[in-house]
């Protein structure tokens, strides 16, 4: 058996039943519309998520040390705090209203993605490695490379580039998570190595809550659950890594992009509440590129092509 052979089955299941459309074009221009309007959501998100935070990582990244500077900011030196960081939160702000208000301005975009990345580059400059925002950066950086549409009505290959930049977002943003599942997946097959810290029974989350309340303190309003129903708290967890390691084919079937977004906003603020663990950061990019999916609604869609009798 060679590869060709292996990989076509798993191809078809990913491509999904036959569909006779007898109106291509028309629902590629549908598709192309809805796509323009989620990327004008996903940069007015932005804005806010930004708008909101940005006093909060001015002080923070005026703060740092920079001890472990990223190999991208070494060249910039003592500058790093003159100019560097507040570009980072003033870039992301200016970039964002731009691209917001005008959706197919490359240069607004390209600012958009410059200052996140700088911005997520600078706080993981001080030894401490956080991954919060970078569904807000690999994002960002994808769709700055969004064709250019102008005044005049695109054409069919200049649509379809623009849809497949945007569902390329959405196929990163599913790739984070299910390299989630899996490093999940590994550490509880590596439960019974790692001794009590890590109990492979029932209340492996409650023993996870416990040490996450112990070691970062946060406010977790409901984390008497985790300790009050473990059993309860298991099958979540349970269930939490298995739409981690179904993200990526939630990219192949976009009827179910909207629940995959309201599972993921419910997991995140379950983060939230359960370990005092903010991934607010993650919410917004998540809500823009799902909720807010354009590939969501099938209810127009035509039935799959009737089998041919034998």
């Amino acid at each position: 058996m060679n590869l060709n052979s292996m990989l076509r089955p798993v191809l078809r299941h990913l491509r999904g039943p036959r569909r006779f459309d007898p109106q291509p074009f028309h629902r590629q221009s549908e598709a192309f519309r809805r796509t323009r309007a989620a990327v004008q959501v996903f940069y007015v998100i932005s804005l806010i998520f930004c708008v909101q935070n940005g006093h909060w990582g001015l002080d923070r990244l005026s703060g740092s040390q920079f001890s472990a500077v990223l190999w991208p900011f070494k060249i910039f030196g003592p500058v790093l705090q003159g100019w560097l960081v507040p570009f980072s939160v003033y870039g992301w702000i200016a970039g964002a209203l731009g691209a917001a208000l005008f959706p197919d301005s490359r240069a607004a975009r390209a600012l958009h993605g410059v200052a996140v990345f700088t911005f997520v580059g600078l706080l993981n400059s001080d030894g401490h490695f956080a991954h919060n925002y970078f569904a807000f950066m690999w994002i960002s950086a994808i769709l700055a490379f969004l064709p250019k549409i102008g005044d005049v009505a695109p054409g069919r290959q200049r649509r379809q580039n623009y849809i497949l930049g945007f569902w390329a977002a959405q196929f990163v943003v599913c790739t984070f998570y299910f390299m989630t599942g899996v490093w999940k997946v590994r550490g509880v097959l590596e439960c019974p190595l790692r001794g009590i810290e890590c109990e492979l029974t029932h209340k492996i989350l409650t023993n996870i809550g416990a040490q996450e309340l112990i070691q970062f303190r946060g406010f977790a309003p409901t984390s008497w659950l985790l300790f009050d129903y473990p059993w309860i708290a298991f099958v979540s967890y349970l269930g939490v890594i298995g739409l981690h390691l179904v993200s990526v084919h939630v990219a192949f079937r976009p009827h179910w992009h909207a629940l995959y977004g309201g599972l993921r906003i419910v997991f995140h603020l379950g983060t939230l509440a359960l370990f005092g663990v903010d991934f607010g950061a993650m919410v917004m990019p998540v809500t823009a590129l799902f909720l807010f999916s354009p590939f969501g609604n099938y209810s127009a869609l035509p039935r799959a092509i009737p089998k041919r009798s034998s």
